[in-house]
């Protein structure tokens, strides 16, 4: 009964992988994506793979309910910020525990998160406001950029660094 969250999922590269691994153990992948290209093209994979675990949510996680704009790297459909705009934006913007409690969850076993810089804003409410026992167990954040603000949060709460890749930071709650 595991449970991946993927924010930031983009085409599935991971929650599709994930979904494979935890189908036959009753495991659930939640991913979520806002850019319209990338949550279509997320659709084609997940149906293309059959994979009946998959939730997708097309909304952005931030620390507000409203809307946003965004804007897309003119070379890279994958690098896209939200600009808050309350008022005539286009993609949904809500709290990550909305997400949470629509799917009815009650553990978070792994969380990958890459939103661009966002990081911060999306998961401080989250684990200002949701009971340490909802917590990811795991999180793997890219930390290409400045993230420093998302990942002293981390380790300022009870997360331990476990390592990097390239592009990904591995934290850990607890041993």
């Amino acid at each position: 009964n595991s449970v991946f969250l993927d924010i930031g999922a983009n085409i599935g590269l991971y929650s599709i992988r994930i979904a494979r691994e935890i189908s036959n153990t009753g495991g659930k992948v939640i991913a979520i994506e806002p850019n319209p290209p990338s949550l279509e093209r997320l659709g084609v994979n997940v149906k293309a793979h059959d994979l009946g675990n998959i939730s997708i949510h097309a909304v952005a996680i931030g620390d507000y309910r409203g809307s946003a704009n965004l804007v897309v790297a003119e070379e890279d459909l994958a690098i896209v910020n939200a600009v808050r705009d309350d008022e005539s934006g286009e993609i949904p913007v809500v709290p990550l525990e909305d997400i949470l409690n629509e799917e009815g969850v009650a553990q978070i076993d792994a969380l990958k998160i890459d939103i661009e810089g966002y990081e911060y804003r999306a998961l401080k409410p989250f684990f200002t406001h949701c009971s340490k026992e909802l917590w990811p167990k795991r999180i793997s954040i890219e930390h290409l950029g400045d993230k420093s603000d998302i990942e002293t949060l981390l380790i300022d709460i009870g997360y331990n660094f476990r390592g990097k890749t390239r592009s990904n930071a591995f934290y850990s709650l607890g041993d």
